[in-house]
This record gives structure tokens, C-alpha cells and sequence, in this order.
């Protein structure tokens, strides 16, 4: 079953309850050779890719193992509209590494800042909080802002963030496990800048997660 879409100021947020399905076979037609990544060696995992298209270019994020002593960490890179890797390394998102894996990353491209906007997941405070940052990727050297804005906090663990904007403000919806149980649907604003709008996340959902939130998503208006 799919909740019902819920209108808050200029998002709509569709939260899955419960979707099961079976898939026994896919196929899919290509428009171009395809391209691997070569930004980590052929042991190392790379999975979860989420992209964006700014217009002239696309970008790339994905989960990276390349490096077991600083545990998974998050990686992009920009494609040219021919497929060309731009980035053939990949550019680190948190550099230096932060403590333990951050994981989940999700992307969406801000025509008005002209910037890729950023959530992940990441562990670094004791629990699993979202966080969030800006790739900038023209000029001679493009680059992620370094060591991300901390959005959640406290003892809830949070998961599966997803970003979207609109030419003023931003929000990244995730859910979160909630201590003494239940899962909640929530979301944090903030503007293009980086600035937090909310000091408290917002419940998508007024039932302290007792129906089971999971995954919401967000659709710009």
C-alpha cells in the first residue's frame, strides 16, 4: 500500500508503507557504450548510485569500499552527455575520511545556486545521522564542501535520506527509527547556503512513527 501524498509548503512527500514485489527478469536498451568506473579497484564495492543533471553534465554518487581502514565512504564524478568520466578517480565527498561508514547518498541539482546538493548517512556522532553538503563542480578545480552540516542528531537513528529543492529552499526527508520503537517519516529544511531552517525536524507523519513510515521521497513542485 502507498500512503497518501501529503502537502507541505512547496513539496509533496510520498512515504511507502509497504511495497512488495517480485522481478524475474529485466531489460533495458542502451544509447551508448557502456562505462565503468575505474575509481576503485575490482574488490572494492560500489553500490547505491544516485545522479543528477545540472544541464550540461551529469553527476554521479555512489557508495565506495576502495579504502577498508576508513570503512565505506562516498564518492562522485561527473559524466559528460557522450558518457566521458570526467572525474576518472572519483572526488571524495568527506575529505579528510570521517569516522566510520557513511552510506545512502542521495544528489539533486539546485538551478538557482548553480550547486549539487548532498545527503548521506553518516555515524560519526555515535549514531546514524543525516548529513548534508554542496558540490560546486565548475571552476578549474571542482570540489565537495568538506566535512558536511549535521542536519539530526540525538538518539533516533536515521536512514534512506533523499534531497529535492526549489530556487529558495531545500529538504531532505529521511526516516528515522525511533527509540523505544516505531519508525517516522521526518524532515529537516535548509537553504541552498548550507543555513538550517529547522531547529526540530519536522514529523511528515503525527503519529510518532507508530504506523511504520519507511522511505519517503520527495517530489519539487
Amino acid at each position: 500500500s502507498v500512503r497518501m501524498p501529503l502537502m507541505m509548503s512547496f513539496l509533496r512527500v510520498i512515504t511507502a508503507l509497504s511495497l512488495v514485489f517480485t522481478l524475474s527478469s529485466a531489460e533495458a536498451t542502451t544509447v551508448g557504450p557502456i562505462t565503468e568506473l575505474t575509481a576503485s579497484p575490482p574488490t572494492a564495492s560500489q553500490r547505491r548510485p544516485d545522479g543528477a543533471w545540472d544541464g550540461t553534465r551529469y553527476v554521479l554518487i555512489w557508495e565506495d569500499g576502495r579504502s577498508p581502514a576508513n570503512g565505506q565512504e562516498i564518492y562522485l564524478t561527473r559524466i559528460d552527455t557522450d558518457g566521458s568520466i570526467l572525474d576518472a578517480n572519483g572526488l571524495p565527498v568527506l575529505s579528510p575520511p570521517q569516522p566510520g561508514s557513511q552510506g545512502q547518498p542521495s544528489i539533486f541539482y539546485n538551478a538557482a545556486t548553480m550547486t549539487f546538493m548532498l545527503s548521506w548517512v553518516d555515524p560519526r556522532d555515535t549514531f546514524n545521522d543525516v548529513y548534508f553538503s554542496r558540490f560546486f563542480p565548475n571552476g578549474t578545480v571542482p570540489f565537495p564542501e568538506p566535512g558536511g552540516i549535521q542536519l539530526t542528531s540525538g538518539d533516533d537513528s536515521e536512514s534512506n535520506p533523499r534531497i529535492a529543492c526549489t530556487t529558495q529552499t531545500c529538504m531532505v526527508s529521511y526516516q528515522a527509527s525511533v527509540v523505544g520503537g516505531g519508525l517516522a517519516a521526518r524532515g529537516v529544511r535548509i537553504y541552498p547556503t548550507g543555513a538550517i531552517i529547522d531547529s526540530s525536524p519536522i514529523e511528515l507523519v503525527s503519529d510518532g512513527g507508530q504506523s511504520g513510515e519507511l522511505s519517503p521521497r520527495l517530489l519539487a513542485l
